[in-house]
């Protein structure tokens, strides 16, 4: 598939560094995402988005109408594919929907599955000889107390759904982790990460890349 040129889909929570690296590439963007920054605009042919521009917040984040959204766009402009932003990594029922309607382009949702395993991550690493943080899925708070014994406090706490840094604590004392798992489980599906804290910059990067460059 070729893609300069292409009229495609950006969807995400926030589209904007995807959205604007795409148009740089030649593609036609439509971006579809909960804000519409105004940057987001001035990078593509056409921007819809979920949350009023007088009000903006997560509290208007719905996977279903984000899809819904997309899918009305890539009708309207006859879409050749989805680039996935952040924020929909994790919506596994979204990718399987815009796949079949349209196509991703990159990782497929099987692919997007195992990404965000943090068993399939930590065990790819280990096979790199690439060092991670040491880290426990807990399902109770007393899990996670318990994990937090073993590698040590501070630690940090995240749903085993996220993005963005949505969800994430730090916990410093054990009461911390009582209190911050339970508020953590109320954004994760069926585990909460207990993660070593590393001191560090914080890093961040979006990447398309076509299989040559």
């Amino acid at each position: 598939m070729v893609l300069a040129s292409m009229q495609v889909l950006a969807v995400g929570v926030d589209c904007r560094q995807v959205a604007a690296s795409a148009a740089r590439a030649g593609l036609r963007v439509v971006a579809v995402d909960l804000f519409g920054d105004l940057d987001l605009v001035d990078a593509c042919f056409s921007c819809y988005h979920l949350c009023p521009r007088s009000l903006q917040s997560l509290r208007f984040w719905s996977p279903s109408r984000l899809v819904e959204a997309a899918l009305k766009a890539a009708a309207e402009h006859r879409a050749q594919g989805v680039l996935v932003a952040g924020g929909l990594d994790d919506e596994l029922d979204a990718l399987v929907s815009l796949d079949r309607a349209v196509g991703l382009l990159g990782c497929s949702p099987r692919e997007f599955k195992h990404a965000r395993s943090l068993k399939a991550v930590v065990e790819a690493a280990a096979r790199s000889g690439m060092a991670t943080p040491k880290a426990a899925l807990c399902r109770t708070p007393s899990e996670a107390a318990e994990a937090a014994r073993r590698i040590g406090l501070p630690a940090v706490l995240k749903p085993d759904r996220t993005s963005g840094g949505y969800g994430i604590r730090v916990a410093r004392r054990r009461e911390d982790i009582i209190r911050g798992s339970k508020v953590v489980a109320t954004h994760s599906r069926s585990h909460v990460v207990l993660q070593e804290y590393i001191e560090g910059v914080d890093a961040s990067v979006s990447l398309i890349a076509t299989g040559q460059d």
